[in-house]
């Protein structure tokens, strides 16, 4: 595609290194379900993004349902399968009766709003944290400037392939690096995590 060239193009400009991942890996593919509720629960189910897992906990449970996509008024029809699978703790149950809550009290597109309007009410989603929230920013909603600094993989690549330090203002570090990426630093982590998942 023209605008997948064009990002190629303008990250490869940016950084050598970065250059050199993107023609070793030059496509990375996602099935996104546009679901934020749905990519929500995997996220605290799995405690990984199902796009992302191995070890495919929430979409085992998923199949099992037989549901066709997860929402707030079929959640119960899925939750005997996903709690089959896992004993969550005090504070995930929490945090994913936190998530339905807030799907049940508010009706909207998230299509509609900006990536400033989503990252706003994903925070407000009580026990979101702020890796969750990019997941959803760059995942299920594909916004195209988002960088998770504090990504276990893209932390591991910070180190060994781009030779950044981790014992001295680590994410500071990361964040300087990629500043210079954008607007399309999610395609940067993108095709990072893709060479990763290759070549380490």
């Amino acid at each position: 595609m023209k605008d997948q060239k064009h990002i190629r193009e303008h990250l490869s400009k940016k950084n050598e290194i970065l250059s050199t991942i993107i023609k070793e890996c030059p496509t990375y593919s996602i099935d996104s379900t546009n679901n934020v509720f749905h990519d929500l629960m995997s996220c605290l189910i799995e405690q990984q993004i199902h796009y992302r897992s191995t070890k495919k906990i929430f979409q085992k449970a998923f199949d099992q349902s037989s549901l066709k996509e997860l929402t707030v008024d079929n959640f119960e029809l899925f939750e005997p399968f996903a709690f089959a699978k896992m004993k969550p703790s005090d504070k995930k149950t929490e945090s994913i009766y936190g998530v339905i809550n807030y799907f049940k009290n508010h009706d909207f597109n998230w299509s509609e709003l900006s990536q400033e309007e989503c990252m706003s009410k994903l925070k407000s989603i009580s026990g979101i944290g702020p890796w969750t929230i990019q997941m959803i920013m760059i995942y299920t909603l594909g916004f195209k400037d988002v960088f998770p600094t504090k990504d276990y993989h893209m932390e591991k690549v910070m180190v060994t392939k781009f030779g950044l330090d981790p014992n001295t203002k680590f994410q500071r570090q990361i964040r300087e690096l990629t500043e210079d990426w954008s607007p399309y630093r999610s395609h940067a982590f993108l095709y990072i995590l893709e060479w990763k998942r290759k070549w380490m």
